[in-house]
């Protein structure tokens, strides 16, 4: 969701899978852009070799880019309002 009165078009983060156990079982950059301004929006990625009941939390290890459409770059971390409705814990 971006909730801003403007878009983003490049939205990249390293996000670190764990499994219910705290267990590291898989990491992936993901690119999540471009995003419309006072848009939802949903992206799909696969995450191999990992089954979606093993799934225990997702970190948001960075925001990797984060640009608006003219170039310059925003502060997205500052952006975030984490939530799921997975019932998986979301942190950063």
């Amino acid at each position: 969701k971006n909730p801003a009165p403007e878009a983003i078009n490049e939205f990249k983060l390293d996000l670190v899978f764990f499994d219910k156990g705290e267990i590291i079982r898989n990491r992936l950059y993901v690119e999540l852009g471009p995003m419309v301004a006072s848009k939802t929006a949903v992206r799909l990625f696969d995450i191999p070799d990992f089954q979606c009941g093993e799934l225990g939390s997702i970190l948001v290890n960075d925001v990797v880019a984060c640009t608006a459409p003219s170039g310059a770059d925003l502060n997205c971390l500052a952006r975030l309002e984490l939530s799921s409705k997975a019932g998986i814990s979301l942190d950063y």
